[in-house]
């Protein structure tokens, strides 16, 4: 168990990070945290995952690098979707030509969520 905690904190020390890929350092990430609506898990599941309709929408625009959707662990906590893209700028291109299509899809898949809050927009170093 010692030897297995010392690894963790070897790989998670700086500068320890063999897999990581240096060719998309930079690039635009939007948080949202949701709680789904009861009973409406599996639906909003594949509705927000990395394959689901609002990644296939943001795919439609250049510079979308993909989705990842994060459950709890726990039973009833909040979900994250991570939707990462090339630039702010791609994304606000996305939102210029697809707008009105990201407001109807909303609009649509508003009973999945009890609440949605977006946390904000960050950018790699």
């Amino acid at each position: 168990m010692l030897a297995l905690a010392r690894a963790w904190r070897f790989e998670s020390s700086p500068g320890h990070h063999p897999a990581r890929s240096t060719s998309k350092l930079l690039t635009h990430v939007r948080i949202w945290l949701f709680q789904p609506a009861p009973g409406r898990e599996s639906n909003f599941a594949a509705a927000y995952s990395g394959h689901g309709v609002w990644a296939k929408l943001f795919a439609r625009a250049g510079g979308f690098v993909g989705t990842r959707l994060l459950a709890p662990e726990e039973t009833g906590g909040p979900w994250l979707t991570l939707d990462e893209w090339e630039s702010r700028a791609a994304f606000d291109r996305f939102q210029e030509e697809h707008g009105e299509t990201y407001r109807t899809l909303d609009e649509k898949l508003a009973g999945l969520t009890a609440d949605e809050r977006f946390i904000g927009a960050f950018d790699g170093v």
